[in-house]
């Protein structure tokens, strides 16, 4: 039987070595910044429900940080249809992380009720979109760069 492993590969700035770590298992997971962007964490949504693990570097170990049932958070969740019973969404769980901001302050979450931003800090959730069939990522972005000399405005 074969079994299938999920790797981490982190490169460490201050000794120039490359590790490898595994990930918890289960779920859709997305890497991101956690305690104030001074460790490693992980989000993963399983189910209707959003974990949150943190990399314990010194004992190798993913540590579980909190859990939140997001059925009590976003309206209609837990009376929508799943995925499955849409065309459209066969192979689609019912949350799935879509996006995480650079900075980790934010993940996008697609439901079949909409496009969810959630900041992991403070669990504000906000609609951003309706649900859509082909939002499969999202690139969240917090700036650009405009080349002086252009005459640009924003509002």
């Amino acid at each position: 039987m074969r079994t299938t492993r999920y790797c981490i590969r982190s490169w460490l700035l201050g000794t120039q070595t490359l590790a490898t770590f595994d990930r918890p298992r289960g779920g859709d997971i997305r890497l991101m910044k956690a305690d104030g962007g001074t460790s490693l964490g992980l989000a993963a949504a399983k189910g209707l429900n959003l974990h949150f693990w943190v990399r314990d570097a010194a004992a190798a170990v993913w540590l579980p940080r909190s859990m939140t049932d997001l059925s009590g958070l976003i309206t209609g969740l837990s009376s929508a249809p799943l995925p499955h019973t849409d065309s459209r969404f066969v192979v689609v769980p019912p949350v799935k992380i879509i996006g995480v901001a650079e900075e980790g302050d934010a993940l996008f979450l697609w439901t079949m009720v909409g496009i969810f931003m959630i900041c992991p800090n403070s669990m504000v959730f906000r609609k951003v979109h309706e649900v859509a069939e082909n939002m499969e990522v999202v690139y969240p972005y917090a700036a650009f760069y405009l080349p002086s000399g252009n005459n640009v405005h924003l509002a």
